[in-house]
C-alpha cells in the first residue's frame, strides 16, 4: 500500500517538474530578450 502512495506521489511531483521547468525556460527566454 505505500509502495503504491509513494509511486503515485513520485509522479505528480514529476509530472508537476516537467510541466514546470519548460515555463520556467520560456520566462528566462523573455526576460532576456526585453532587457536586450
Amino acid at each position: 500500500m505505500l509502495n503504491i502512495l509513494v509511486l503515485w506521489y513520485l509522479k505528480q511531483v514529476i509530472s508537476l517538474i516537467e510541466m514546470g521547468l519548460p515555463l520556467g525556460y520560456l520566462s528566462k527566454d523573455m526576460f532576456k530578450m526585453i532587457k536586450v
